[in-house]
């Protein structure tokens, strides 16, 4: 039996060999659709950050972007010097990922304007599926909220975590008073908005096609990735996260090689650093406070695995990024 790909015939060894032919064949098809696919998103995003100036990020998606977050990971973030000051504060900064769940789990399909728990005025557009559940967010933020709401939570904020409201409102005066009309902002974000539903529709299409998976593999290692990246700051041994999510060690290591050409260890090492490169290019957040944000319980491990995957220190690192142009 013969198997066309790229317009070339090749012989399968067997016939038995047929199936796993055709499967390769479609799975390396959809591999650089999909790629490509989170290429332009990303290239979008620097466009309407750098030449519209727009802060956009999006939020929530590992459910179906499992895989690709390392790529995706650089605007899983508010960059307005506001947030970057306020999460430079580890438990703000882990507690606006869990704000973050909640709003995603209770809005609707429509996008709105609204203000976040930290008082930041942001646009919110759901992404969703072809079934109109949301699977995740795209936020445009950066601005001056609603004044009333805004000093409400400002005090809560101070008082819960301790921090000097002055210094806090004076950091808020960064944020851009001059809110866009929800029209401008609705024609620029639509295109992206349907750009991740695209993605989203080759993500499951292209499951199927991986040897041993289906949609239902896809979907689970999707929670797995989800639950991994709000725990980050938790070690959850291979066995134990196997267990929690009743599968055997096993599958759970076939699972992390089939959707992430890696081992666990690998895998989220290099979430961690992924997301550490963010937060030493936008925050001054100390190296000891970043590792163990990241679950890193001894800051010079953190430092030797950094310095690994990234060729640099962290120190160093962020000397090198933080005063950046954009675009650069």
């Amino acid at each position: 039996l013969y198997v066309c790909y790229k317009g070339q015939w090749k012989a399968t060894r067997k016939s038995g060999d047929f199936a796993e032919g055709c499967a390769n064949m479609y799975r390396k098809t959809d591999e650089i659709l999909m790629r490509a696919i989170v290429s332009d998103i990303l290239s979008y995003m620097r466009y309407l950050r750098d030449q519209l100036g727009f802060e956009v990020s999006v939020h929530q998606i590992d459910a179906f972007a499992s895989g690709y977050m390392t790529e995706l990971c650089s605007f899983n973030n508010h960059e307005c010097m506001y947030c970057r000051y306020m999460k430079g504060h580890t438990q703000i900064a882990l507690d606006c990922v869990a704000h973050q769940r909640a709003l995603c789990d209770k809005i609707g399909t429509e996008p709105f304007f609204g203000t976040c728990w930290l008082g930041v005025g942001e646009y919110v557009f759901p992404l969703f599926d072809n079934d109109h559940t949301v699977v995740g967010l795209i936020s445009v933020s950066g601005y001056r909220g609603d004044p009333e709401k805004t000093r409400a939570q400002t005090g809560k904020v101070c008082a819960k975590y301790d921090l000097n409201p002055d210094e806090v409102i004076h950091m808020q005066s960064s944020l851009n008073e001059d809110i866009p009309p929800f029209e401008k902002v609705k024609q620029v974000i639509e295109p992206l908005k349907y750009m991740f539903m695209l993605f989203q529709q080759y993500m499951e299409r292209f499951a199927v096609y991986f040897i041993g998976a289906d949609l239902g593999t896809s979907a689970l290692f999707g929670r797995i990735s989800f639950f991994l990246r709000n725990h980050l700051n938790e070690n959850w041994p291979e066995a134990e996260l196997a267990r929690h999510f009743s599968i055997s060690e096993s599958t759970l290591s076939r699972m992390f090689r089939l959707y992430t050409k890696g081992g666990y260890r690998g895998y989220m090492n290099t979430l961690r650093t992924t997301i550490a490169r963010v937060y030493l290019e936008s925050s001054d957040i100390s190296i000891r406070e970043l590792s163990t944000l990241l679950g890193y319980s001894d800051p010079n491990y953190f430092s030797t695995v950094f310095r690994k995957l990234c060729g640099a220190s962290p120190e160093v690192f962020r000397k090198a990024h933080r005063n950046r142009k954009p675009g650069e």
